[in-house]
């Protein structure tokens, strides 16, 4: 609930001088101060508490520089293209990110993989295992560039420069 109040004037609402009484006090000869007891210190000087610089013996290790078989570790293998060959559209995708273009022309299905900088595209044949159509594996890999087919290390290199960009991407 919310309540409001007005403030408007009328003669009921006319202050009244506030009458008060004088207060009296005994005489100041009958009135003592109160007792207050004080205790005095004498101050001292006082004592650094700071600690003493402690030297500190420090082991003596030689700095080893890091070994470059370490770095050769963290890079990527390369990988051949011709481990997907048998395998399903899935793992391709697993290992490629989802293709730029997927083109069914019976009864292959064509799949295109565009680097992110226009350095290859790769693209993957898949033919029906056995009667199935909707089971097909990989069959077939080529990949193109602006100069037109590639193979042997440029295409090693197109499709690891295609694993490299699906994986940061």
């Amino acid at each position: 609930m919310l309540f409001l109040a007005s403030c408007s004037y009328t003669e009921s609402t006319k202050q009244v001088p506030l009458q008060t009484t004088p207060f009296t006090t005994k005489s100041n000869s009958e009135a003592k101060p109160p007792e207050k007891k004080v205790t005095y210190f004498k101050a001292e000087k006082s004592k650094k508490v700071i600690p003493k610089k402690e030297t500190v013996q420090l082991d003596k290790q030689e700095y080893k520089k890091p070994k470059e078989k370490l770095r050769e570790q963290n890079q990527t293998k390369h990988l051949d293209p011709k481990t997907l060959l048998g395998l399903h559209a899935v793992n391709a995708d697993n290992l490629l990110g989802s293709p730029d273009l997927v083109r069914l022309e019976e009864p292959a299905e064509i799949r295109l993989y565009r680097h992110i900088n226009n350095i290859c595209t790769l693209h993957i044949f898949l033919y029906p295992k056995n009667t199935s159509a909707t089971d097909r594996t990989i069959e077939y890999i080529e990949a193109r560039n602006t100069e037109g087919r590639i193979t042997g290390p440029k295409l090693i290199n197109c499709f690891n420069a295609l694993i490299k960009s699906a994986k940061f991407s």
